[in-house]
């Protein structure tokens, strides 16, 4: 017994010794780590080329090109990193620096032979002209005094402007150019052969392409000139996948006649990709959660599951809809179009599923009262809609174009315009958000139809398209959907029960004023004083988490009803939305380490300075001459890469400041910046002046009855005096003064001891559950060696071990938590999938102990006349028992040490625990050592246990 005391306490001694070791060297030891991952190559393309190079489903640069380089990158040991660019801007980009190769359909010509090193080629390409089905265009010959589309620097480019009297017009997209000569505008397009077979493939019965066999090239990769090391590896790798059979396959997959197949189904359903334009409520704009969202996406939605269709819904610019369905990157657009006929030349539309006119906003004072008054007048549209297409024939009305109707609105409000023109319902939500300033009315003159547009000649899925929609409005799908997103009644949504919900939007990455509690829940004194006012003024509070750059946008288009987030009076911000009383005067300060000479924001001229995104320290900071300003979404991102030495300061508020200060013991130092005084106050939509009374109101009501003090004690005053003035010199105490801030001060041991209590919890339950069933399975799966056959039982258990076995463990506790329990029941839903992950393992290990009993066991009981049963359950099952104890126990084991992943599922466990302690304290090391620390005491003692369990067996064994 005192000789294991001694050598606990020896284990003890050497762990406190490898910590406070660990303190100096820990930056050595980041930096040996970093140098054992795989070396980067930073790739450059331009995806619009396919089949060589295209964005993908996921907005994600693919093709032959990109399978190919991350195949070479495979063989040669380097991580590809993709970067998608302009073609011009490819070349000089590698020349610079910023990219260690180019693969991009790029040919191997003299010219750029002066400036970049090409590798072996990789791939015969020839030129394709592609013309209109009636055109007298045969050849390259034909060309002369045509106008000719190109994709700027291509081939294509340097064969047409060698080409006599051939005008030129560049594009830097493939796709701009087909359209355009769709359009009439050009005569011909001139591109590599493998896009314009895709092209044409696309739109067989307006286009033909044919090969200019003049122009037989090379696609190569290309390197920084003179980096031959860099360029016999690309060498080596291509020829490895030439050899091993992986070229050959991705030709096949990407340019080969079966590329068709790609998109096959990848499970029950097919997926239809719909392209949308979320900046147009209630038709299209982005929820709460971020997510496109409105009685389009519904609509189709709804098709969607009337065909049998997975919808997966992009959304993008309204200008590029077109093209990327023209182009394949997307089945169909559902966005409040309209039915021209300029679009059905180059798109199908399906029925109408929508009657709207157009409506021109105007301001109050405003002396425009229809379509004939905006003659002469400076007009704001979003681009490309109908109302664009309606002003641009409008005499002399000067037409101002934007990405988004939020964008108009704006330059409306501004004065900046005198009307928008915009389809009437996107209008009428647009007035409800500023009744006293703005007002619209219908152009009645402008009446269309909305419908959802496929690919040219894609008769199939209109088809399916229409049969879905006469279904959804045959059973009543549709008319509630019209009665959810754009009837009358959609004000009452808000309110879910007795009272009305208020969603307000943070950034919980400033204390003390917003930050994530030992329950992962936004926090903080601004959290508090919105609580307080809703229960003054009867509201539900919902606290919304998003970047701080992304609050005002999400307050304007109405993701969310308010905005407390330690936000600063600006006049800037003024123009977008109206802010509350000030609730809180503050400063900025400026973080330094304790050795820097800054003192003031005017040494910061010259100097690196970090800010959080978006913030007061960022504005200021962009103001000082020379400053260079480095932007993180968090602030303690700023103040780590202070701490490293990367930048020379950090500007944030003064609160925020003084907790990172407190939170370093002695290592930084913050000196106020007495001439930013600014005021933080509420945010709301512009024009709600409803709501900004209530919550003016109610916090007049919480400074008069104390609460607002109270808060102020709770959460700001407080935080002076939770760090000690000075830090030790003396490594030791520093080190035990580190351990009592981590897990003492800010009650880090209880949120260790709370973890360790759901991670053994989780374990023990999923462990007893995964014995019970590897039993079962184990037995079923055992009956066909009794029947020497296979039997229903032994083929349901094989399945179901397969299955387990086959997927990752967290996708499958994803599944039991999001798709079964729809994000309910979190702790069930661990205990679930890990006992149903265990009990397929679980049943293996019991099925081989149960086999490596000697055969004549059972023999020998049958003889003595007992049942198979009871055979099984007095002779086999105790001699099996004792077989598989070792594999049980390492189960055991590793399912604890796998519950590490229940953070996924917002369940609060050991290593999420020691994740909050870092947010939190801003330490990495000692929380996630200690983590680490009790995993290992854990499997330590069930290792202990697990031995003197098979200790007992063998003494038995020798009786």
């Amino acid at each position: 017994m005192k000789l294991r005391f001694q050598r606990l306490v020896s284990i003890c001694m050497a762990l406190a010794i490898l910590l406070g070791c660990s303190l100096t060297t820990l930056g050595k030891t980041s930096a040996q780590a970093a140098e054992d991952k795989r070396p980067v190559l930073n790739v450059g393309t331009n995806a619009e080329f396919p089949p060589f190079e295209y964005m993908n489903d996921d907005g994600v640069p693919d093709g032959f090109d990109i399978a190919v380089i991350k195949a070479i990158g495979e063989e040669e040991g380097f991580d590809v990193k993709i970067t998608n660019m302009e073609f011009k801007s490819l070349i000089a980009s590698l020349s610079t620096g910023s990219l260690d190769a180019v693969i991009a359909g790029m040919t191997v010509t003299p010219e750029r032979q002066q400036s970049v090193d090409f590798s072996d080629s990789y791939y015969t390409a020839t030129q394709s002209i592609i013309v209109t089905k009636d055109s007298d265009i045969k050849s390259a010959d034909d060309l002369v005094g045509k106008t000719v589309a190109v994709q700027e620097g291509t081939t294509g480019d340097l064969i047409c402007s060698e080409i006599e009297d051939c005008q030129v017009k560049r594009f830097k997209k493939g796709a701009d150019a087909v359209m355009t000569l769709k359009n009439g505008a050009v005569d011909a397009v001139m591109i590599d052969d493998n896009p314009a077979k895709q092209f044409v493939a696309q739109d067989p019965d307006t286009l033909t392409a044919f090969a200019d066999t003049t122009s037989t090239e090379e696609y190569a990769i290309a390197v920084p000139k003179g980096d031959t090391e860099l360029l016999e590896k690309i060498n080596d790798g291509l020829q490895k996948i030439r050899d091993n059979g992986t070229f050959d396959k991705l030709v096949a997959e990407y340019i080969g006649d079966g590329e068709e197949e790609q998109a096959e189904e990848t499970g029950d359903k097919p997926v239809l990709n719909v392209g949308t334009n979320a900046e147009f409520p209630p038709f299209e704009y982005m929820n709460d959660e971020g997510v496109p969202d409105g009685f389009d996406i519904a609509v189709i939605k709804a098709i969607g599951e009337q065909e049998g269709f997975d919808v997966k819904i992009t959304n993008m610019e309204f200008k590029s809809l077109i093209a990327s369905l023209s182009t394949g990157s997307l089945d169909a657009v559902i966005a409040g179009m309209t039915v021209t006929p300029e679009r059905q030349q180059s798109v199908d539309f399906s029925d109408s599923y929508y009657t709207a006119t157009q409506s021109i906003i105007v301001t109050k004072d405003s002396d425009i009262k229809s379509a004939d008054d905006l003659v002469g007048k400076k007009v704001a549209v979003q681009e490309g809609t109908t109302g664009d297409l309606i002003c641009s024939e409008i005499e002399d009305c000067q037409v101002e174009r934007y990405k988004k109707g939020t964008d108009a609105v704006v330059t409306l409000k501004n004065g900046a315009v005198d009307a928008v023109m915009i389809d009437d319902n996107p209008a009428k939500q647009f007035v409800k958000q500023d009744p006293d300033t703005l007002t619209a009315f219908a152009d009645t003159t402008s009446t269309e139809e909305y419908a959802i547009a496929v690919p040219k000649g894609d008769e199939e899925l209109l088809s399916k398209i229409n049969d879905g929609l006469q279904k959804i409005r045959d059973n009543g799908t549709f008319d509630a959907l019209v009665a959810q997103y754009i009837g009358d009644g959609e004000e009452s949504a808000a309110a879910d029960g007795d009272k009305q919900v208020l969603n307000v939007g943070t950034n919980a990455e400033f204390p003390p004023f917003e930050y994530m509690d030992d329950n992962g829940q936004p926090d903080g004194f601004d959290i508090a004083v919105i609580k307080a006012i809703g229960e003054k003024q009867g509201f539900d509070v919902k606290i919304t988490n998003m970047e701080f750059k992304s609050l005002i946008a999400s307050l304007s288009t109405g993701g969310v009803d308010a905005v407390i987030a330690g936000m600063t009076v600006t006049p800037e911000r003024q123009e977008s939305v109206d802010f509350s009383d000030s609730y809180y005067t503050a400063t900025q300060s400026i973080i330094v380490q304790k050795d820097s000479d800054i003192k003031t924001a005017d040494d910061l001229a010259g100097k690196k300075v970090a800010v959080q995104e978006g913030t007061t320290g960022d504005l200021i900071c962009s103001e000082i001459e020379g400053c260079t300003v480095d932007r993180y979404k968090k602030g303690a991102d700023a103040v780590v890469t202070l701490k490293n030495g990367a930048v020379d300061a950090v500007m944030i508020d003064s609160s925020p400041a003084d907790n990172f200060v407190a939170a370093n013991n002695g290592e930084l130092v913050a000196y106020p910046d007495e001439t930013s005084t600014e005021e933080y106050a509420i945010a709301v939509q512009k024009g709600n002046e409803e709501l900004l009374a209530k919550i003016n109101e109610g916090l007049k009501q919480i400074q008069e009855d104390g609460t607002f003090d109270a808060l102020v004690t709770e959460y700001i005053d407080q935080d002076d005096t939770g760090a000690e003035e000075q830090a030790s010199t003396n490594p030791f105490s520093r080190f035990i003064d580190n351990v009592k801030y981590v897990f003492v001060d800010t009650n880090g041991y209880q949120l260790m001891a709370k973890g360790l209590g759901v991670t053994l919890g989780i374990s023990v339950l999923a462990g007893i559950l995964g014995i019970i069933l590897g039993f079962i399975l184990a037995l079923m799966k055992l009956t066909e060696v009794r029947r020497k056959r296979k039997t229903v039982l032994s083929r349901i258990a094989s399945i179901y071990i397969d299955i387990i076995r086959g997927t990752p463990m967290v996708v499958q506790l994803l599944i039991m938590y999001m798709v079964i329990f729809r994000s309910h029941f979190s702790i069930v839903a661990a205990v679930l999938s890990f006992g149903l992950n265990s009990g397929a393992y679980v049943a293996e290990n019991i099925r081989a102990g149960i086999l490596a009993v000697d055969a004549g066991q059972m023999e020998g009981g049958r003889s003595l006349g007992l049942t198979y049963g009871e055979t099984m359950r007095y002779i086999i099952l105790p001699q099996a028992i004792k077989n598989v104890i070792p594999a049980l126990g390492n189960e055991m084991i590793t399912l604890v040490k796998e519950t590490s992943i229940v953070g996924y599922v917002a369940i609060v466990d050991l290593t999420k625990a020691g994740d909050f302690i870092v947010s939190r304290t801003y330490q990495t090391f000692l929380p996630l050592i200690a983590t680490a620390i009790v995993y290992y005491i854990i499997v330590k003692i069930m290792t202990k246990i697990l031995a003197v369990i098979e200790r007992r067996l063998r003494q038995s064994d020798n009786r």
